[in-house]
Parts: structure tokens; sequence; C-alpha cells
């Protein structure tokens, strides 16, 4: 039994995370616009053996999905029968770096290194015109004049703002955004986004509690901060990245329950707290990862508070998930 048992553990250490997690079949997107043509170039790879390059197995000629065999071999493509391009491997990111990092401590990329299991191709390719040329990219355009709608989880918010003892930092988590896009052009578009961010803060009375029992538990924080907040940016996108500038208004509040003790058994809590409400700048980078889900990240400096009339400092930071309708 302890053989056995040695022998499995032995083989899972031996084999390469892409052995394990990698498929040897590949799936990938390949669509275009109406007047462009793609096809594979099978030309290079007649004599070749299917254990070393396939060139495509069609799964649904409607979906453009096809699956190439993971090789580190380019695929060529000829465009409208006259142009060549050619998708091009890199390491698969999973399986070569974090799972061998993680389960390996690096150990399997050395097997790894000349399997092409390790190998994948670009995912998502969307072949279109842009200045006259034909280009790859990613996801097909959005129309210009279109309009869409978007949903936001803010996950992790960063704060630095004033309390009535000075500023602070602090930080909190999830919340809720939505937002409307206009598209100016294809890579261009106007957006607002109006947000809330989740505040555990429950006020505790000023007067005197007995300290017995569960009478001593409420639910909430001692300390709070969260945000609410409209912003109007203009944006850009790019085949991997979307980023934006614009303004934004928001309402910033700071909660706190100072506990005194009375005596061992009593004590009484003060609660205070601190609102602005402030002008400032938004900027926002999405790292774009399907048509419709973008992970991102929220800075919005803030200069101006109209509620207490002066110029003060203060920022929001807040990292999201995306979803685009």
């Amino acid at each position: 039994m302890r053989k056995i048992l040695f022998l499995f553990v032995f083989s899972i250490v031996l084999n390469s995370c892409a052995n394990i997690i990698n498929h040897p079949f590949q799936k990938i997107h390949i669509n275009h616009d109406p007047d462009i043509s793609i096809r594979v170039d099978t030309s290079k790879y007649l004599y070749r053996s299917s254990e070393i390059y396939n060139v495509f197995i069609p799964k649904n000629y409607v979906e453009r999905d096809f699956y190439f065999l993971r090789s580190r071999n380019e695929i060529p493509l000829i465009i409208n029968e006259t142009d060549t391009f050619k998708l091009k491997p890199h390491r698969s990111y999973f399986a070569y770096w974090f799972a061998n990092i993680y389960t390996t401590y690096g150990l399997g990329m050395l097997i790894d290194y000349t399997n092409d299991k390790s190998f994948e191709y670009p995912i998502y390719n969307y072949f279109t015109r842009v200045d006259s040329q034909i280009k790859n990219v990613r996801f097909k355009p959005i129309p210009e004049k279109k309009v869409k709608f978007t949903i936001g989880l803010p996950t992790i918010n960063f704060f630095q703002l004033q309390t009535d003892n000075g500023k602070i930092n602090s930080a909190s988590g999830l919340g809720i955004s939505a937002g409307v896009e206009y598209f100016l052009k294809k890579n261009i578009y106007l957006s607002m986004n109006i947000g809330v961010t989740m505040s555990l803060y429950s006020k505790s009375n000023d007067t005197i509690n007995e300290m017995h029992g569960f009478k001593d538990f409420y639910f909430g924080s001692n300390n709070s901060s969260s945000a609410k907040y409209l912003n109007f940016r203009v944006n850009k996108i790019s085949p991997r990245f979307e980023y934006g500038l614009g303004l934004t208004l928001t309402n910033l509040n700071w909660h706190s329950n100072k506990r005194t003790d009375l005596t061992d058994s009593t004590y009484f809590y003060t609660p205070a707290s601190y609102k602005s409400l402030n002008l400032g700048l938004t900027s926002d980078l999405r790292l774009r990862l399907t048509t419709n889900f973008n992970i991102g990240i929220q800075y919005q400096p803030l200069f101006f508070d109209f509620q207490h009339k002066k110029y003060n400092y203060q920022h929001f930071i807040t990292t999201e998930l995306i979803w685009r309708f």
C-alpha cells in the first residue's frame, strides 16, 4: 500500500502542471467583419504528423469556434486570399507560471519548457479594418452611436478621508454600481456611472450599558468608511485595456463609536461622524477578459469639499468587476 501511495505522489510531483491542467486541444474564437474572408493555411503542414501540429477541428462554424492542438508553432491565416497573419503562441500563464510556482515551487517549469501543452494561443481574435489595414482587435468592435449599460461590483475599497481627528486611511468591502455608455467611435465612448459602497456601521446609543451575557454584542463596526459617487468620463478602448478620465462628485462618510468604560461592568458609546461632498477627478483602468466582462481599478482624487466649503484633498480607490450589456 505504501509503495502504491509513494508512486502516486511521486508521479504527481514529477508531472508538470501543463500535463495535468491543460487539455491537448485549445478552443479559439476567430471572427471577422462581413467583407473579410479568413481561412487557415494548411499547405505548410500537409506532411507533418498530427501529434506535432493539427490545423483545426471545426466544431461550430456559425459561432467561429475552433479547436487547435497546443503547439509552439504559429498558426498561419490567409486573409482575403492575399494577406497572411500568424497567431503566435505563448506560455500558458496559469499552467506554466501560477500553477507551477504554487504546486511544484517552479520545478515543474523544467518539464514544461519543452512541453507543447504549456503553450496557448490568443483565445479571442476578431479581424477588422483599422486605418485601411486589417488588424486583430481581439473583440468585435461596438458600433458608433451605440448605447451600452454596465453593472459593477466594487470588491475592495480604499479611502483617505477627513475625520474629526484629522485624516485617516481605511478600507471596506463590496458595493454596487451602474452606468450607461455612449460610443462616439468604435474605440472612444462617454460614460456616466453611479455607485455606492457598503458600510457595516451600526450606531450605538450613548447610554450606559451593562456588560453581561450577549448584550455586549451588536451588528456593525466601531469605525466605518463608505462612499457614494457620480462619475462622468471620456474613455478609450484598446485590444486588452479600457481607460478613461473625467470628473466625479463623491460623498464620503466616516462613522465611529468611541467606547468609554465607566467600571468593569458598565460602559457607554459616543457616536461620531464626518461627511463631505467632494468635487474631483476620476480615472479608470480595466483589463478586458471577455467580450462583456472586465476587471478594473478606479482612482478618484478629490479636491474641493462643498459641504464644508474648503479645499481638502481626499481620495477613494476601488477595485471592480464590470459586466457590459
